[in-house]
C-alpha cells in the first residue's frame, strides 16, 4: 500500500472508503510542505484546492472571531474544503503553526472525478458535509456562548 493511500486509510474522514475510492484518491493527492508561519490560503480570497494535514498544525483564523483565539487543525483532518462544495471565497486564513505538510487536491480535477465515478463523488461530498455539519455545530456553541457571556 501507498503511503499516500496508507495516510488516507488512517483519517477519520476516508478511512471507511473502499480500497478503489483510495486508490484514486491517493493518485490526484500531490504533497506540498509548508515553513510554520506561512500561509496555505486567505480569508475571502477565490479557493481552487483542498487540503489534508498530513503532518505538523495548521491555525485557521477568522476575520469574524471577536475574541482572537485561532483554531488549530491536527494531522488528519481537512482544511479549504469549503472551496470543494461551494466553488466561494475561502471561509478563513490558514496559517502553518508548526512546519506542515499536507496532501492537496486540485477542486476541478476532483470534481470531474467524482462526476466520473459518482459512488466516490457521493462518499467525499457526503463525508465531507459531516465535517462542515461539525465545525458548524461548534461555530454556533461558541457564537451563543459570545452573546449569552458576552465574550
Amino acid at each position: 500500500m501507498s503511503k499516500t493511500k496508507s495516510l488516507l486509510r488512517a483519517t477519520q474522514l476516508l478511512g471507511a472508503f473502499p480500497e478503489t475510492d483510495l486508490d484514486i484518491l491517493a493518485g490526484l493527492a500531490k504533497r506540498r510542505s509548508y515553513t510554520a508561519g506561512e500561509i496555505l490560503f486567505v480569508e475571502l480570497s477565490e479557493g481552487d484546492e483542498f487540503f489534508l494535514i498530513e503532518k505538523g498544525e495548521a491555525q485557521v483564523d477568522l476575520i469574524l472571531s471577536r475574541d482572537g483565539d485561532p483554531i488549530v487543525m491536527h494531522p488528519g483532518e481537512i482544511i479549504g474544503e469549503v472551496s470543494f462544495v461551494g466553488d466561494g471565497q475561502r471561509s478563513a486564513t490558514v496559517t502553518a503553526k508548526t512546519d506542515l505538510k499536507v496532501l492537496v487536491w486540485d477542486n476541478a480535477i476532483l470534481r470531474k472525478t467524482c462526476e466520473d465515478e459518482p459512488g466516490l463523488g457521493y462518499r467525499l461530498t457526503k463525508a465531507i458535509a459531516q465535517v462542515l455539519a461539525q465545525r458548524l455545530r461548534r461555530w454556533n456553541e461558541r457564537l451563543l456562548d459570545q452573546v449569552q457571556w458576552g465574550f
